[in-house]
């Protein structure tokens, strides 16, 4: 890798990579100046791991898309994270997927990413992000400026969280899209997310499901409730085991915009 000056993007799939062996890459990468791109999925990255590579990513000058799914690291490895986030200067994208993530380290995330002053996307999934994480989310989010896209998948995010972030959208001036994917939101947070909207002058498309095993196109797992809301255009409704008193809710919204 330090050869390779010219390298721009780098990736790792399911290659069983430790934290030993991002150790040693997290060392190479600062050498590499037009790197703009790092991706790890399905590698068991732990704590150290994670620790190790936040420790390189205020080097690489250039970085805009750090993408970090079905990994291993848990709240600790959150944190480190964080740390170094508001140093990476043109990261504009961050995609982070671990069933080991809780409040704790969404939180440590959460109060660094008014620091991302160019963060436009951000994605965090298959977590264990329970009220307290959202709630520290929806403390921050007003004040991420540049933010556009928020997907929060796979969550415990219940409804008094889902009502804060109801709260919060109206606040996020750049916030175009949310999609919430909790096993835990009922009718009671899933209406406040969808009203909302008609207070919301960026959120264009609001998609809300508590199906963990939702697909991206919407076909496949189990079925659940999926609202798609886009510039009050559209609004669909899939099959349904929420609440039907959430959609009555949406339509009445939609119709009353």
């Amino acid at each position: 890798l330090p050869q390779c000056t010219a390298l721009q993007s780098f990736g790792l799939v399911s290659t069983g990579v430790d934290d030993g062996g991002i150790a040693a890459l997290a060392q190479a990468l600062p050498q590499c100046p037009a790197l703009q791109e790092f991706a790890l999925r399905c590698n068991s990255i732990g704590d150290g791991g994670a620790a190790a590579l936040a420790g390189a990513l205020p080097l690489c000058a250039e970085l805009g898309n750090l993408t970090l799914l079905r990994t291993g690291f848990g709240d600790g490895g959150a944190a480190a994270l964080a740390q170094a986030l508001p140093q990476c200067t043109k990261l504009c994208s961050l995609l982070l997927d671990s069933p080991r993530i809780g409040d704790s380290g969404t939180t440590a995330l959460a109060q660094a990413l008014p620091q991302c002053m160019a963060l436009h996307e951000l994605l965090l999934g298959h977590s264990r992000i329970g009220d307290g994480g959202a709630a520290a989310l929806a403390q921050e989010l007003p004040r991420c400026t540049a933010l556009q896209s928020l997907q929060l998948k796979d969550s415990d995010i219940g409804d008094e969280a889902a009502t804060a972030l109801a709260q919060a959208l109206p606040l996020c001036t750049s916030l175009g899209y949310l999609h919430l994917i909790s096993r835990d939101t009922a009718g009671g947070g899933a209406g406040p997310l969808v009203q909302a909207l008609s207070r919301s002058t960026a959120l264009q498309k609001l998609r809300l499901s508590n199906s963990p095993d939702e697909s991206e196109d919407g076909e496949g797992g189990r079925s659940a409730l999926e609202l798609v809301i886009d510039s009050w255009q559209e609004l669909y409704a899939g099959p349904s085991d929420l609440e039907s008193a959430v959609l009555q809710h949406a339509l009445a919204v939609w119709m009353r915009a």
